[in-house]
Order: structure tokens, then sequence, then C-alpha cells
């Protein structure tokens, strides 16, 4: 059977330290705990990931044991056992360490199609529906904010895609909604310009070459 991933859970790296793992495990407890998402089954599932998690990584001798065995499936090639849920927080978090990503990319040399799958990874639909329970707008508003600013290098032709998966989240505004709209106006608007920068640069070399040309007659 395959383990879980208790330091994605926690939302942590593997090198965390033992205080690191105590307020993580407060921050999630108390967020997702049942008695205050009461009739959520996504929150309560989460719930118990993250207290299983706790429970291992709390305990060196459990914490030494699961890391013989993570450590063992990891160099096999083979995945962890699926998460019960994506939550907001965690998809926020992606969303950041994507953009922090993007932003140290060479914008001349970024694969723009690498970059919207990267971005459409996080948020495919199964995902949305996953985030719905939850509620929680502002860390899907985050997200969001981050989602776009990694898009931003992006050409129009590859946002539009993007664009249909963020409407979709379910904990997003009215007025985050119109930003996406606007985002994509502002990216069809420049794709406009640059279609008709090529005809401007052809033309004016011709007349440039025209001028030249009357000019040498003259003289």
């Amino acid at each position: 059977m395959a383990p879980k991933d208790y330091y994605t859970i926690l939302q942590l790296q593997p090198g965390a330290s033992l205080d690191d793992i105590k307020k993580a495990y407060r921050h999630l407890a108390m967020r997702y705990h049942p008695d205050k998402n009461q009739g959520n089954t996504y929150a309560s599932s989460y719930f118990q990931e993250v207290r299983e998690a706790y429970e291992v990584l709390s305990d060196p001798e459990k914490r030494e044991a699961y890391h013989i065995q993570r450590n063992y499936w990891k160099s096999s090639g083979r995945a962890f056992a699926e998460r019960t849920a994506v939550t907001p927080s965690l998809l926020l978090k992606q969303a950041k360490a994507l953009h922090d990503k993007v932003s140290h990319m060479d914008v001349f040399r970024m694969d723009h199609q690498g970059v919207q799958r990267q971005i459409l990874q996080l948020i495919p639909d199964e995902v949305l529906n996953q985030l719905t329970p939850f509620g929680d707008s502002a860390a899907q508003e985050d997200a969001l904010h981050f989602l776009m600013e990694a898009a931003k290098p992006l050409p129009y032709l590859f946002i539009t895609k993007l664009a249909a998966q963020w409407k979709k989240l379910p904990g997003i505004s009215i007025a985050a909604q119109e930003r996406i709209q606007r985002f994509l106006k502002e990216k069809q608007a420049a794709h406009q310009r640059e279609k008709l920068r090529t005809p401007l640069l052809i033309l004016v070399a011709f007349l440039l070459c025209y001028l030249v040309y009357r000019l040498a007659r003259t003289t």
C-alpha cells in the first residue's frame, strides 16, 4: 500500500523541525476541525489526515520509520497515496510557489506552453470541485492573484484557456471575476497590437526606402 506524503498534508518541507510540525498542526487542525465545519465531509477527511500526519511526524521513532519507508518509496519512482482533497490554503501555497518559480524564468526563453500546463495542473475541474465545500474565498482569491501574476508573461493565445478555469474557482467574488475579464481583454489588446506591428514596420521600412530613393534622384 502506498504511503501518504505526511509533509505535503501538513504543508511542510521534509526537513521541518518539530516546532514547525506543531505549528502547522495547530493551524490546520483549528481551520479544519469538524466542530467548525459541520456537514463538510472534505474538511472532516482532511482533518483526519492532518491528525494522522502529526501523530507520526511528532513522534521521533515513528518519524524515523516513516522516513525509511518514504525514502524507499521515492527511490522506486512510485507515487504517494492520493490526498483526500485539495484545500484553499494548499492551493494558495502551490500558486505562490509556481509564481515564484515563473518570476525567475527568462521571459525570452520561457516555455509558454509549459507554464500554461503547470498552471492548469493546479486547477483541474476535480480540484475545483474539491474546493467548493471549504469556502475560504480569501485564500482562493489570493491563489488567483498569484496564478494571474504567473501568467503575465504568456501571450494571449495561452490565456483564454487559463481564464476559463480561473472563472470556475468556486469562492471568488464578482470583483475577482471582473479582474479576470480585464486581464483577458488587456492580453487580447496586446495581441492585436502585436499583429499590427509587423505590417507597420514593413510599411515604415518601405517609406524610408522610398524617401532615400527620391532624395538620391534629386541629387
